[in-house]
This record gives structure tokens, sequence and C-alpha cells, in this order.
């Protein structure tokens, strides 16, 4: 949007005008122009405009727009939030309803909304999974929570609305095609002065595909006990997958919205017996976020996934059984983009069997002003060392365009 004072004054213009043909005088008379933010939506070229209402919280009542770059309303919702209050402190994410009303209220619609995702909807793309569940019917869409719930270093959290989702009202028009969603603060503090539109406090949910189940490591690691100590010999690899084979400095992938990956693999041989497993570390869910703040994780069974550099050192059965201890004691943690990503699960598992850890140049992230570990980071550190002939760390190996990691034994009852 144009920047001059004329061209906000314009903007503001259009949604008041909207507004007042849309709403009813009642609800008019209600709407708080001291509070109006707008955002850019990753997915168009179009802008979501949020407006408060006097005497309401900002994040529980709020108009919803979407307009144009000149800020002409293409339409909007009234949006009304119930959000529970029995959340434990170790079960914090969002529980409670949306009532989601067209500007002059002849339509409302109630969605309910269980651990951040709709309960239910008439439509199939905006169907939830309960977690008891196991995979996805054919043809179903799950698609991202409708309200992600931030923890760093609180107990209270920070709510963030996934506009798409709450316009809609459960779909999404560019689920899987895009490079993300938009998501704004519930409340994002402050206001604005009179016959002004400021910035909204948003982050964006980047897609990766990501289908596959989780695994109970436990059962991954049991396997290794199958293969008799004596003389056994121990491996362990580290991986990296870079998003642009032809790029590995590129961060992100726009055509497959792919941000790479890290893995690692667990070797255990004697003679001809032999139990491998590759693992990494992902989100719980088919997105990751670009924000920094943790969301569930899981682990996975990498068999065969692509890599485009690894680093495999011969280790003895002390230093193998600190990896394995390493990799069931951090499995659980949350999954951070920022701060603890598939590379930071990787690294930190090699180097609990590494005689000196392994150390990888930091990365900035798109959406973050601070270094990261990276596919990318990792990358670099393996091809250095292959350039060099340093050895001293494992053996590295960059094959070229990709390479694939193997079989991985599975699980162990």
């Amino acid at each position: 949007m144009p920047g001059s004072l004329q061209s906000v004054q314009q903007f503001f213009s259009n949604i008041q005008n909207k507004l007042k043909d849309s709403l009813s005088a009642s609800d008019y008379n209600k709407v708080n122009f001291s509070q109006i933010y707008k955002s850019k939506d990753v997915q168009s070229n179009h802008y979501f405009i949020r407006i408060g209402l006097l005497n309401k919280s900002f994040a529980t009542d709020f108009i919803l727009l979407q307009t144009d770059s000149l800020g002409n309303v293409t339409g909007g919702k009234l949006i009304h939030v119930d959000k529970e209050k029995l959340n434990k402190r170790k079960d914090k994410k969002f529980n409670g309803r949306f009532i989601i009303s067209s500007l002059n209220r002849q339509h409302t619609n109630t969605q309910e909304v269980v651990n951040g995702k709709w309960k239910s909807t008439t439509g199939a793309t905006a169907m939830a999974k309960p977690e008891e569940e196991a995979e996805e019917p054919a043809g179903e869409q799950i698609l991202p929570d409708v309200v992600v719930t931030s923890y760093i270093d609180s107990d209270t959290g920070m709510d963030w609305y996934w506009y798409e989702g709450l316009y809609t009202g459960g779909s999404s028009s560019g689920y899987g095609s895009e490079t993300g969603y938009t998501y704004g603060a519930a409340d994002p503090g402050g206001g604005s002065s009179s016959n002004t539109v400021s910035e909204d406090n948003t982050i964006i949910i980047e897609i990766e595909a990501n289908d596959n189940p989780a695994i109970d490591v436990s059962k991954y690691i049991k396997c290794f006990s199958t293969i008799a100590d004596l003389n056994a010999t121990y491996n362990i690899t580290i991986f990296s997958e870079v998003p642009v084979n032809s790029d590995p400095a590129m961060i992100f992938n726009p055509s497959t919205n792919s941000p790479g990956h890290s893995f690692i693999q667990l070797r255990k041989a004697n003679g001809a017996n032999i139990v491998q497993q590759n693992i990494g570390f992902y989100p719980n869910t088919n997105w990751k976020s670009l924000s920094g703040f943790p969301v569930e994780s899981k682990v996975v069974d990498n068999e065969d996934h692509e890599y485009n550099a690894s680093l495999a050192v011969n280790i003895n059965a002390s230093q193998f059984q600190a990896a394995l201890d390493r990799m069931q004691e951090i499995a659980g943690m949350n999954y951070d983009i920022k701060n603890w990503n598939c590379t930071d699960f990787a690294l930190s598992v090699f180097n609990a069997a590494a005689s000196a850890p392994l150390l990888i140049p930091g990365y900035i992230i798109p959406g973050n002003i601070t270094l990261s570990n990276t596919p990318q980071g990792l990358y670099s550190a393996i091809k250095n060392l292959e350039i060099s002939g340093n050895t001293s760390y494992g053996t590295p190996e960059v094959p070229g365009v990709c390479g694939y990691a193997g079989d991985s034994h599975g699980a162990c009852q």
C-alpha cells in the first residue's frame, strides 16, 4: 500500500464506507476505529484487516475484513471467540469456539476448536483428525491449527489466529500450493490514531509436506539389543538434505515448499547380522513455523531419505549407547525451527557419540534475526571437511546431486 498520508486516509475511508453500508446502525456505532490493523496475506495479493469493538477485548471480539491494496473491501466477518478456561499447565493449547457471522448477521457459523484445530466442519477439507486416529482418509486434507498457542518463557502464552481459516470458516483456497499461512496475534496490543491503519503483529506458518507417522524411539532402539555385543561394530552418520540440490546455499525451495532436512543413522553390526535405523525430527503437523516458537514434535523413520552430504564415524559401544540415551532423552522435546529443529536434534545425537563435537555455521532463517542451525550449515561444514581432507570428525561425503540413506530395520517389540 502506498505510504503517503493521502493514500492511508483513502484506505481508511474505503473501509469505513463499506462498514457503514454493511453493518447495522447498532453494530456500526460499536466499531472502534482506533483499533484497526492490516496485514498482507501471504497466499494472495489481498490484505486482512482487523478492527476492534468498543468496550470489547480485541482478542475475543473483532471485525475481520479482506481488502485489496487500496482498502476496497471484498468481504468481511464478525468474529466472537469463547476460549475455555479449563486448560491445565501441561495442556496449553487453545480450546473453545469461534462464532463467525456475516457483517449483516444474517448468517452465523459456530466452529468448535479442540487443541487448536477445528473439531468438525461441513467441508471435508477442514476436518481435523483425532489424535488416536491413524492415517488420514484419502481425499481429506488436514489443515493447520486455526489457533497456534506459543509459549516462550511464559505460562500464559499467546494465541495466534489463522486469518484465512476464520475468514472462510474453516477452508483454505490455497492449501498446498502456496508458501504458507498468515496468523495474527489475538491481541496485538496498543492502538492507533483515528483515521489510520496500523501494521498487525503477524507470523507466517510455512508448509512442509511430512505425512510420515511418528515412531516409538524405544522400540527402534530395542532392535540393537538383538545384535550380540561381543565383536560388534558401531557407526553413526549425520545427513544433510538441502532444499535445492543445485544450489546448497538456498534456505528454502519455493517450488516444493521444502526447508531441507537433517537426520541421523545408527548402525550396529556383527558379522552378517546388521541393524540400521534412520531417524529424523519433525513438527507433529505438516507445517513448519518460521516464527521461532515451539510446537509439538514427532520422531520419524527416515528410511531411504535423500541426502546431499553425510559424515560417518566408527565409534565404540559406550559412545553408541551415549547416542541412544541422548536420542531417547530429547525425542519428546518441542520442535522450534529457530532453536530446536531437525538439525539441532541430529547434531545433539551425533555429538553425544563424538570424541569432539561437530560445530556448524549458523544461518538466518526467514522471519528471524538470529543465527540458527540448518541443513545448509551442516552441508557447508561437511563440504569443508571433504575439501580440506579433514577426517578427525569422521568420513565426509558429498555425493554430487544426492544420495539415499538406505533401509531402516524398523521397530522391535
